[in-house]
């Protein structure tokens, strides 16, 4: 029986731990396999949470459920380690996991904290550039103290990870070249967020009616809404039967801001859970995703863009994030937008009409693309893959530790 330990600062009651890690959770379990959840949850959830605990317990995954703090700024995540680390230290003492699948790296320093005197192997699921996301995104001074510190640890997770896991494969070619310069040699696998393809299904197309466009998610951060919104006026002008649905999981002034302006009985917002996301989505004839194209961004890997396409839509991504010239633009699956000024934004409008008007052909072409990109099984046997080789590996070297 191998004891796995999977470290996630995201809740798993967020929509990201509900898209993200339960799905693959879920299908890593199995009898040789003994899984211990720790994350930090949100409170006021209760009855969300004891419902997910139940279905936990009943996969055979013991659920450690920590309190998320979101204040003082720092002090709360050093707070939240601080009991992370002691809590999971007094969980795990009598039989310490062999493997610690960290998620991100706010997970990945309780992690290195907790390697040694589990003598475990660590894999660092790296979700991205984290420390240059956050400068990127104006939330850290460039070159201030926070995003020092976190560098230097991302240096030493690097070092310290047994495996590395990324979105992209331009993110690997990245850090394939990093670890040359700075002499590290750890093997990277590149496993993209996935989508479940028995949820997210074409649905039966209707002939004629408006054209439907779609954006699932938050807004915010990277998320560039009203560049959507600009796109959605230029399609509207070529078709202007063209309607724009919102889905968002919870309300958002910043949605508000966006659509002002907009002709209010073409755009519709609609607050949904993730559960109900996949049915939204395969009602839509094309899907945005317009992000700001920084240098942070080839590592990421948004997770609408395979949902979108396993339902049979095309996608309209701004330049430069992650795989996405390679898999959108070259595999005709959707248009990326080469920068968002008006005269772009109106040449990609042609481009998605163009696209359209291939109709079945062009759906089948997303599914496909889905099937071979984004498939949750094939993700998830590759996560079997890389925990075979570190588990393979602490058998032959059991006490080489760093």
């Amino acid at each position: 029986m191998t004891r796995l330990l999977y470290l996630s600062y995201d809740g798993l009651l967020d929509p990201l731990g509900q898209s993200q890690i339960l799905p693959y959770l879920f299908r890593l379990t199995g009898p040789d396999r003994r899984w211990t959840v720790v994350s930090f949850e949100k409170p006021g959830r209760e009855p969300e949470a004891e419902s997910l605990e139940r279905r936990l317990r009943e996969a055979g995954i013991r659920w450690i459920r920590l309190r998320y703090h979101r204040r003082p700024p720092i002090g709360s995540t050093v707070w939240d380690l601080a009991a992370g680390w002691w809590t999971v230290r007094r969980a795990c003492r009598n039989r310490p996991p062999e493997v610690l699948h960290a998620r991100s790296y706010v997970a990945a320093l309780l992690a290195l904290w907790l390697k040694r005197p589990f003598e475990s192997k660590f894999l660092f699921d790296i979700r991205g550039f984290w420390p240059d996301e956050k400068v990127e995104g104006g939330f850290w001074k460039a070159g201030g103290w926070l995003y020092r510190i976190t560098k230097r640890l991302e240096r030493r997770f690097f070092e310290a990870a047994d495996h590395i896991v990324t979105l992209t494969d331009r993110s690997r070619e990245i850090l394939e070249q990093r670890f040359q310069t700075e002499g590290i040699r750890r093997p990277i696998t590149v496993i993209p967020t996935c989508a479940d393809l028995e949820r997210f299904r074409p649905a039966q197309k209707r002939a004629g009616g408006p054209l439907r466009l779609v954006y699932a998610g938050s807004a915010g951060g990277a998320y560039l809404l009203p560049e959507m919104a600009d796109f959605f006026r230029a399609v509207r002008r070529l078709r202007p039967d063209t309607r724009w649905e919102i889905l968002s999981p919870r309300p958002d002034p910043q949605i508000e801001t966006a659509i002002a302006g907009l002709d209010s009985s073409a755009v519709t917002v609609r607050i949904l859970s993730h559960d109900q996301v996949a049915g939204a989505l395969a009602g839509a004839d094309a899907s945005l995703c317009l992000i700001r194209p920084v240098s942070s961004k080839t590592a990421s890997c948004p997770t609408k863009i395979g949902e979108s396409l396993a339902c049979g839509l095309p996608v309209v991504v701004t330049a430069g994030i992650g795989d996405c010239d390679r898999l959108i633009g070259e595999g005709r699956v959707g248009v990326v937008l080469s920068d968002c000024s008006e005269a772009a934004l109106n040449r990609a409008a042609r481009e998605l009409l163009a696209l359209l008007a291939e109709g079945e052909t062009l759906w089948a072409r997303c599914r496909r693309a889905a099937e071979s990109c984004f498939d949750l099984g094939q993700g998830v046997r590759k996560y079997q893959s890389v925990y075979r080789q570190l588990i393979e590996s602490a058998k032959s070297c059991p006490n080489q530790l760093l």
